[in-house]
């Protein structure tokens, strides 16, 4: 996950330009997005008014996790006040399934497949796993039904090193794994790397206000990965035929072409994407920078 610090120092200041965003107001409905993560402070005041759903689930033994990481991934995605969000008018559902141990925030496996469950029945188009770990048979089987329903999981690739081998879920097939970058597009240092990298995002010195108002900046793939969930949300949701539905179930849908249809999404948005380091696809970008471009276009809008 990586951590936050409150002194600003080599800010990256410009992580929608970098990644070609631009104002969604032609987006419209931008349906629902899934976060497995901690606690959200649902008092942000960046936070109020916007789409966004908390669903504590966690084992019933166990301690509540802190707000911090969990707050900082949501305003990301809906905006802190000032910074814009990735992805403002979507439909946030945060599972809060972390627990705080020895000063630290965890996952259980048994509380991350739960949580997934919720989200692939709650029909959301993505989820953001920010998050990274061991493999395991479970949390495999449940990526591979999540895969199966035509949703599509974005994890941050860990931030346990580069001489370290793949970290899960982002080391599975069936996730798209997402990596960090700087301002100066150079990777986290301590970024994961390997052939399952997919794509890379700013994700180092990220500037987000708390929700007293103060900055601080957050360093880590858990931040990059939330671009590349949001971008493909908007590539995905329009051709995806569930929809988060707060009042029941999603209705059925062909799983097989909803599926197809995710995988046709990724593939269209890696190859939008900037090439970094090595040409081509390589084990430290992956397909490279991920762009936002003519995300939630109309006839009417301008283009680029």
């Amino acid at each position: 996950m990586q951590g936050s610090r409150s002194t600003l120092r080599n800010a990256f200041l410009n992580p929608l330009e970098t990644v070609g965003w631009r104002s969604l107001e032609n987006c419209g409905d931008l349906g629902a997005v899934g976060l497995v993560d901690t606690g959200i402070d649902a008092d942000h005041t960046g936070l109020a008014s916007k789409r966004l759903e908390v669903i504590t689930q966690r084992s019933p033994d166990r301690q509540a996790s802190s707000k911090r990481h969990g707050t900082a991934i949501a305003t990301l995605l809906l905006g802190d006040g000032v910074f814009p969000g990735l992805t403002p008018k979507a439909q946030i559902v945060a599972v809060d399934a972390f627990h705080s141990q020895n000063g630290t925030d965890q996952i259980d496996t048994f509380d991350l497949v739960s949580a997934m469950d919720t989200l692939v029945e709650r029909g959301v188009a993505v989820i953001n796993l920010s998050l990274a770990g061991s493999s395991n048979e479970v949390l495999d089987a449940e990526g591979k039904r999540a895969q199966a329903r035509g949703v599509i999981v974005v994890a941050a690739s860990g931030n346990d090193g580069a001489a370290v081998k793949p970290r899960y879920p982002a080391a599975y097939p069936w996730a798209i794994a997402a990596t960090a970058v700087d301002r100066n597009l150079v990777v986290y240092k301590r970024a994961v790397r390997g052939p399952h990298i997919r794509l890379a995002a700013p994700g180092v010195d990220l500037a987000l206000r708390d929700g007293d108002g103060k900055l601080r900046q957050h360093t880590g793939t858990s931040f990059a990965a939330p671009f590349v969930a949001a971008r493909l949300a908007m590539v995905h949701l329009g051709k995806q035929t569930r929809r988060a539905d707060a009042a029941g179930p999603p209705p059925p849908a062909d799983d097989l072409d909803s599926a197809r249809t995710a995988e046709a999404s990724v593939a269209a948005l890696s190859s939008q994407a900037i090439d970094l380091g090595e040409p081509g696809k390589d084990t430290v970008y992956g397909d490279g920078l991920v762009q936002f471009g003519s995300a939630c276009r109309s006839a009417t809008s301008a283009t680029r």
